[in-house]
């Protein structure tokens, strides 16, 4: 009777202090791509260019574990795929208000408290990139009103579904991005191989998000503007990336 007893007060405390991690806006991970109830259906093509219905794209669905997608509506939003039977999030990229898979563009997630939706930093980010792409991912961390906080490459070693682990600790990670850049000396790597992200883990300690600063015309910063900031970026690193790999 004793054995039992002890394990129902176990789970006794494990769910308390759940419940009490959520209540003050602490994130848990890892979470993996297609964890969470309620997430769009795979989609049935994992071709370069496929066009996705409106069902199928992530935006607040995965919020009740920590990840929001609506502030990139105007840029990218993540759908889900099957890649070596790994579910992932995939990137994709909106032309014209029409999404399509696109292996050239990005997984970007906001950082939200669970509880209420609300924003969220964190300080330790990790992502595990899987398909044939995996070992030319790169995480981008951005503070919640966009300004780049740091990168890293994914050669943090293997994830729970034998991806490749990109992981970042650093102080108020609200907002980050992930991409698989090609390089173009490997011809066995070709920009429309599938690649995603098969999970998420923003376990580090978390806090609420300040608010970004007021701008002279008092408005939000347009996800435009993180457009243009990763784009530079990506111009930067891969100039970097291609150095690196001389």
């Amino acid at each position: 009777m004793c054995a039992p007893r002890r394990s129902l007060v176990s789970t006794a405390i494990i769910a308390v202090v759940t419940l009490a991690a959520l209540a003050n806006g602490s994130l848990a991970g890892p979470i993996a791509a297609g964890s969470v109830p309620g997430g769009p259906p795979l989609v049935s093509s994992l071709a370069q260019g496929t066009a996705l219905d409106d069902n199928m794209l992530i935006r607040t669905q995965y919020s009740s574990a920590g990840l929001d997608s609506s502030l990139f509506s105007n840029l990218s939003l993540a759908a889900l795929g099957s890649i070596n039977g790994v579910t992932a999030f995939l990137p994709t990229t909106n032309v014209g208000g029409k999404f399509n898979l696109d292996y050239t563009g990005f997984v970007g997630f906001q950082i939200v408290n669970p509880a209420d939706g609300a924003g969220l930093t964190t300080n330790h980010l990790s992502v595990e990139f899987v398909g044939p792409r995996a070992a030319q991912g790169f995480l981008y961390a951005m503070t919640p009103d966009g300004g780049i906080l740091g990168s890293s490459a994914a050669d943090d070693g293997v994830g729970p579904h034998g991806g490749l682990l990109a992981t970042l600790d650093l102080n108020g990670i609200g907002i980050f991005a992930a991409w698989s850049l090609a390089d173009n000396r490997q011809t066995q790597i070709t920009l429309d191989q599938p690649w995603g992200v098969g999970m998420v883990d923003i376990g580090g300690g978390s806090d609420t998000a300040p608010p970004p600063p007021p701008s002279d015309d008092n408005s939000t910063p347009e996800p435009t503007t993180l457009a243009l900031a990763c784009g530079g970026l990506i111009s930067a690193l891969g100039a970097a990336w291609k150095r690196r790999r001389r």
